[in-house]
């Protein structure tokens, strides 16, 4: 009995607690991904809770935390749960996701040369935007647990041509390098043809070495050649 008027009279002590322990249990066991304080690990552990309870749930953007640890490093990523049949997509974007359309460099070499090597490049980056990053928060853990955590990645990149060619090189992760003669790369349009009209062409990178997605850098052929210009759109890196 004694007990028994202790937890009545206590709503906002022990009770309280195990309230919010019980609503926490539950954002672990079922996690909205609708803000940082619900992350799922991926996408497929949203559209795996949905279907537990009968649900649907839309593409979209959502938070997730692949690396399990505090909630505050939650990154927001593109959910696809409807394009394939097989799989759901957790999708990251670049931190700048195009490169301009201009002459980025005007020394010919003859070789591929990389877009972080020139005047204004730099390694491709997928880390949040600034104002959204948490200081001393580790990004790069986060990507190295979706490569874990998946069994396959792709990812496409256009490239705008002026007085060029497509012959290019995609750096991923690790140093390895993707070009035409790579088994998991595709070109999948090409109307550069060398013209001083602006063309584009696109590319797709699709791979079960999730290891060495998602793309860094970038090489052309034709930099530096006389009128040659060239942009890019990078397209996010999914992981299933």
């Amino acid at each position: 009995m004694n007990d028994q008027m202790m937890i009545t009279s206590d709503n906002t002590g022990v009770l309280g607690a195990l309230k919010v322990l019980s609503g926490k249990i539950e954002t672990i066991r079922r996690p909205t991904g609708a803000d940082r304080k619900s992350p799922a690990r991926t996408c497929l552990d949203l559209y795996l809770a949905a279907q537990e309870v009968g649900t649907t749930i839309d593409n979209g953007l959502f938070w997730v935390d692949p690396n399990q640890g505090c909630e505050a490093d939650a990154i927001e990523v593109y959910c696809d749960f409807t394009s394939f049949s097989d799989r759901v997509e957790t999708c990251v974007h670049p931190t700048q996701s195009k490169i301009s359309k201009e002459e980025h460099t005007n020394v010919y070499t003859g070789a591929h040369q990389w877009w972080s090597n020139m005047g204004s490049g730099m390694p491709i980056s997928y880390e949040p935007s600034k104002e959204a990053r948490v200081p001393r928060a580790d990004y790069a853990s986060q990507m190295t647990f979706l490569r874990l955590l998946a069994t396959r990645a792709r990812q496409t990149v256009s490239y705008h041509c002026k007085n060029g060619q497509a012959d290019l090189k995609l750096r991923g992760t690790g140093e390895s390098e993707f070009d035409s003669a790579h088994p998991d790369f595709e070109l999948v349009s090409d109307s550069c043809d060398g013209s001083s009209n602006w063309n584009k062409a696109v590319m797709q990178v699709n791979t079960k070495a999730t290891a060495r997605m998602p793309i860094k850098d970038i090489a052309t052929l034709d930099a530096g050649n006389s009128g040659q210009q060239f942009g890019f759109d990078i397209g996010p890196v999914c992981f299933s």
